[in-house]
């Protein structure tokens, strides 16, 4: 059990503690960029690393210092996180399937199939309430089902071909254009909000100069070659 962080706003060389989901190469994506925007502050962060929908509890129950990132708005929902302003990482919404294509055009264009969403992808859950849908644990889980034949199609995300490509999900194939494109913001707990705006600051100078596109380079090449290896 992590202890609770009882002081009202980190000092310089304090560590805090963020909620990571598991099983989502995205969230370690984003953290190349927090890493560093922290560090400016004088700050180290380390990660809980938890199933999705348990790293944002964790977050909003104060266990854990914030979460690394999700969509915007959530704060409606867990009212102990505060929303920096600034984006740290797009995500782009992608239908997989073992072979099966059709024209993406947004949401309404999954509705006629048989959909794996990932549990605690706030995004896609939200967006495909109501239609024929599975919610599944893990990446590996949803490519598997669709192998299979369980689910027609996994919402996904771009870089989750460094899973496919991990696991040997094979057939699996992305549609274009994505779903839909959407920026990732992080959270921090309530007691850090002296935070935000000196986070919102640094996140903006980082994507402003260059440095967080240097970041994720490698990364970005990394999913290229798995993409690549997979056809």
């Amino acid at each position: 059990m992590l202890v609770l962080l009882v002081a009202a706003w980190p000092v310089r060389g304090e560590t805090l503690v963020l909620s990571q989901g598991i099983n989502d190469p995205l969230p370690a994506r984003a953290l190349l960029i927090l890493r560093e925007a922290y560090r400016r502050l004088g700050i180290t962060i380390e990660t809980e690393q938890v199933p999705n929908e348990r790293a944002i509890v964790l977050a909003d129950s104060g266990q854990t210092s914030g979460d690394l990132i999700r969509i915007a708005g959530l704060s409606a929902t867990y009212p102990n996180l505060i929303q920096v302003p600034e984006p740290v990482v797009t995500f782009e919404s992608t239908a997989f399937t073992a072979g099966l294509t059709f024209p993406v055009k947004g949401w309404e264009s999954l509705r006629p199939y048989r959909l794996c969403v990932l549990r605690g992808n706030k995004l896609a859950e939200i967006n495909t309430e109501g239609m024929n849908r599975e919610i599944v644990g893990t990446i590996e889980g949803m490519g598997r089902m669709v192998i299979a034949g369980h689910c027609e199609v996994a919402v996904l995300g771009r870089q989750v071909w460094l899973e496919v490509d991990r696991h040997g999900l094979r057939p699996l194939i992305s549609l274009d254009p994505p779903i839909q494109v959407v920026p990732l913001y992080h959270y921090v707990h309530r007691r850090h909000a002296d935070l935000v705006p000196r986070l919102a600051k640094v996140l903006k100078e980082l994507n402003a100069d260059g440095t967080s596109a240097r970041l994720v380079a490698a990364d970005d090449h990394a999913i290229e070659e798995a993409r690549r290896r997979a056809r």
